[in-house]
């Protein structure tokens, strides 16, 4: 069986040639609920941007369930989150629900995050925008 980054190359590789034979710009949705696997979230999103050329990438990182929890943390993980925001505009959507679940304010969230009041439901909309 082929490893979860085997397949999300496939996947990366057949959103540019879809993207670009449309002449659109390339759109790419994460969904991270598990907080183990912010390390592969963050190399993915910068491997997109550098195939695709920095000013041609538009991603979305929607944060659910458990993985918001990581997001209070001062650190590494934080400080790449911030840099994807900065220097690339990459989007950062943290569930309200998945906040109020855990007890988790708001205002613990750093100020690149934006907060909607349901990730699955920003998940299908921005599916419906394109990004995959």
């Amino acid at each position: 069986m082929p490893s979860s980054l085997t397949l999300l190359s496939i996947l990366l590789a057949f959103i540019l040639l879809v993207a670009s034979a449309h002449g659109q710009q390339p759109k790419l949705l994460l969904h991270i609920d598990d907080p183990s696997t912010i390390n592969l979230v963050i190399g993915n999103t910068q491997n997109f941007i550098n195939a695709v050329a920095p000013a041609n990438a538009s991603v979305v990182i929607v944060f659910n369930y458990l993985a918001p929890l990581i997001l209070p943390a001062r650190g590494n993980i934080q400080n790449q989150l911030a840099s994807l925001n900065s220097k690339y505009g990459v989007q950062i959507l943290v569930c309200n629900n998945a906040l109020n679940e855990f007890g988790l304010p708001a205002s613990d969230l750093p100020p690149f995050a934006k907060v909607v009041p349901a990730g699955i439901v920003a998940l299908q909309q921005l599916q419906a925008e394109g990004y995959a």
